[in-house]
């Protein structure tokens, strides 16, 4: 059973899968699609994807590699949030919430992402049921709440 994948997983393997056909059909002619690609963009390893206090204007989906989030980056103690897997979306909350981002991504190894611009990203979640936006608003102030309290407990822990 531990090899069966989640629908997180499955519907990030979905979602690379239609960008790679996506790109094939480019390639093969001319003729548009009516599906929006998200522009593929690759990073070496030790590379920022994005800075604390950068400006939110995209999120993305990990398709190959492995990305730290990290808080602290800009000052002597640096500290490790997660690590994101193939599949995994991040940038996203900051998109939600309409902020910049409060960590950086970095990559551990050579990584490609899928890029979700702010503009195509809020037009999808426009788009959803009222529900699932409802939820899906609501699962992003959830996981800023903890986090913050998570990081205060390491704060509290590591000071204390």
């Amino acid at each position: 059973m531990g090899s069966e994948k989640s629908t997180a997983e499955k519907i990030a393997d979905e979602l690379l899968r239609a960008s790679s056909n996506e790109d094939e059909q480019r390639a093969s002619g001319p003729e548009q699609s009516e599906k929006h690609p998200f522009p593929k963009k690759v990073f070496e390893a030790n590379q920022k994807i994005f800075d604390e206090n950068d400006v939110a204007d995209t999120a993305y989906i990990l398709s190959s590699g492995a990305v730290d989030i990290r808080i602290g980056t800009l000052g002597d103690t640096p500290r490790l949030l997660t690590t994101i897997k193939v599949g995994d979306v991040f940038g996203e909350l900051a998109l939600l919430e309409e902020r910049s981002h409060n960590a950086a991504a970095i990559t551990t190894e050579r990584s490609e992402v899928l890029e979700i611009p702010r503009k195509e990203f809020l037009n999808r979640l426009g788009a959803s049921d009222l529900v699932m936006k409802t939820v899906v608003v609501h699962l992003s102030r959830r996981l800023s709440e903890t986090t913050i309290e998570l990081e205060e407990l390491r704060k509290a822990r590591w000071d204390g």
